[in-house]
């Protein structure tokens, strides 16, 4: 056995070594190390101009984002034009007092609306929004870390605030100690990239976060008491940063659509659009002329099928550094290197756009069934509700309901299903021949269609029917429907048009209310997101909106429904 191993051995190839290389000073100049990304991106054929803007746009991030930036752009009409970016230097709270100010920022939209805070991160500016061309942004990102270093270390203690509250206007103020220091760090930065091209000014008034502003003064007590619940802000961690910006504002798709029309802009989810406040006031069909974050291109799309959010969403991050004493010089940028390498920053992948809404309803499907299944629980509506569900306590909670809990049932108010041409697009076409008889073509198609129904009323019914006489014959049925099955504890479900949630909500509300204290019904501007199978639940003693026991069942690209808008109206 060993002979034949042997034998086996020295039959191998014999590998030759590896001889050594001699370099040469002209080798090592032209190393791809050195290469920069707008030499890459002039070498891959783009123009200076595109390459500058790409970089600008992506933060500087990596050769691979620009160049990713400038391909779905390309049908962008001002990917020529010379439209400098505006920038900005924060402040930014982190860590515990960050979940607090973004926990505030969400109650308070539904005690006031939105207000001008809502438009913005938690933050203290350092330096209002200036304007710089893109040849520009590599050195605006490095300038803050020189600016910081120039200044010297922090305070050795956090960073403190207090809060400051007025009729019309609250919020967190720096103490004077604290505020010197970055007030340094402002002015500081200033100099470093003030120029002939670069008009800027430090903010050295009094530092502070802003939480609420230009609200009505009849939410201020609901307000204050918002601001009072917070818990004290000693421990709070900071960082400097360095944003970008469109100069438009801002909303966010929250469903998808795929144009019918040439002048029509494709709805991705993930997507931001710049829309102009006099489209919003002036649209009288519902139909708006916006410009894509991702793309660039522009045309009519579905308001409905927007919803307003933080500008701040589709800004550009060039910088974060920390103000801990202690690694004051970790930073979060690539400004400092030539190295194509990608950090993890928000909208720095246009092939994950979407996909993370669609992981995450189908996470909760799965727990959602794996909950009924391995706990054997009764059904659906025994599953807690809410849209921050606890699915892996939920058997543990329903043991402990009491009997009184488990005898109240549930009204359900329910937007009727999604259009099967929106949602399965040009499929539609092919699945009827000339006798109008279909034919499955998809698998996600329905199996079978059922006949036309005849309706119970004509539509060339002329009525004088008016809003208020709508809702009130609406709001008799529904009494009707919850009043009768009072005694059997039967659940109860209306489906209808996007008015139907509205109605419902309003309504059943009022069953428990004597009839001199109901308000007169009035159309809701949040009829327009309430998307296809939006579903409000209600529960009763007293009547009360809660949130739906079940994940969103829709097949169209759809954001989640928000049921809070409605209670919105209601304290209204």
């Amino acid at each position: 056995m060993k002979r034949d191993l042997y034998r086996l051995f020295n039959q191998l190839p014999v590998m030759a070594s590896l001889p050594p290389r001699k370099f040469s000073s002209s080798s090592c100049s032209s190393s791809k190390h050195e290469t920069t990304p707008i030499q890459i991106l002039l070498q891959m054929g783009f123009s200076r101009h595109r390459a500058l803007k790409a970089l600008a746009a992506t933060g500087n991030r990596s050769v691979q984002l620009a160049s990713d930036w400038l391909l779905t752009h390309v049908n962008d009409t001002h990917l020529d034009m010379n439209e400098p970016r505006e920038y900005i230097f924060y402040a930014s709270p982190t860590g515990p007092l960050l979940t607090q100010l973004l926990e505030f920022w969400e109650k308070s939209k539904k005690v006031s609306g939105w207000n001008g805070a809502h438009n913005y991160p938690p933050h203290i500016t350092l330096v209002s929004f200036f304007k710089a061309q893109d040849e520009s942004s590599l050195q605006l990102a490095k300038a803050v870390k020189n600016a910081v270093e120039n200044v010297g270390e922090p305070p050795n203690c956090p960073l403190k605030v207090e809060p400051y509250i007025s009729q019309n206007f609250m919020g967190l103020f720096l103490s004077d100690e604290h505020a010197d220091y970055l007030k340094r760090i402002a002015v500081q930065y200033v100099k470093q990239v003030s120029s002939a091209s670069i008009n800027l000014e430090p903010h050295v008034k009094s530092l502070h976060i802003t939480l609420a502003y230009h609200f009505d003064v009849k939410v201020y007590d609901a307000l204050k008491a918002l601001v009072d619940e917070m818990q004290p802000f000693q421990q709070a961690e900071w960082e400097l940063r360095l944003y970008s910006r469109d100069p438009r504002f801002v909303y966010k798709v929250t469903q998808g659509y795929e144009p019918k029309a040439n002048d029509e802009l494709e709805l991705v989810l993930g997507d931001y659009i710049y829309i102009k406040e006099e489209e919003i006031n002036s649209t009288t069909d519902g139909w708006l002329h916006g410009t894509s974050w991702l793309t660039g291109v522009s045309g009519y799309l579905p308001a409905v099928y927007t919803l307003r959010t933080a500008e701040s969403d589709a800004w550009t991050l060039h910088r974060a550094m920390s103000l801990t004493s202690s690694n004051s010089g970790d930073c979060k940028s690539e400004s400092d290197s030539n190295n194509d390498g990608e950090m993890s920053f928000p909208h720095e992948d246009a092939s994950m756009l979407g996909n993370e809404k669609s992981q995450e309803t189908f996470k909760e499907w799965d727990n959602y069934w794996n909950t009924v299944q391995l706990h054997r629980t009764d059904g659906i509506l025994n599953v807690t509700q809410g849209s921050s569900i606890d699915w892996r306590t939920t058997a543990v909670s329903d043991a402990k309901e009491s009997e009184k809990d488990k005898k109240k049932r549930w009204v359900f108010a329910m937007r009727h299903g999604e259009r099967v041409d929106l949602t399965y697009g040009h499929w539609v076409q092919y699945c009827f021949d000339e006798n109008g008889t279909y034919t499955r073509k998809d698998l996600n198609l329905p199996l079978t269609l059922g006949e036309r129904y005849k309706p119970l009323v004509d539509l060339d019914i002329n009525t004088t029917e008016t809003l208020e006489e709508f809702y009130n014959r609406n709001e008799k049925v529904m009494y009707s429907a919850v009043n009768e099955t009072e005694a059997s504890g039967d659940n109860v479900i209306f489906v209808g048009h996007a008015s139907t949630l509205d109605m419902a909500s309003f309504a059943i509300k009022r069953i428990d209310q004597p009839a001199t204290e109901g308000k007169s019904y009035q159309i809701s501007k949040q009829l327009l997101r309430v998307p296809y199978c939006a579903l409000a639940a209600m529960r009763p003693n007293p009547w009360r909106l809660v949130g739906p026991p079940c994940p969103p069942s829709i097949n169209s690209s759809s954001g989640r429904f928000d049921w809070t808008i409605l209670e919105e109206d209601l304290h209204h």
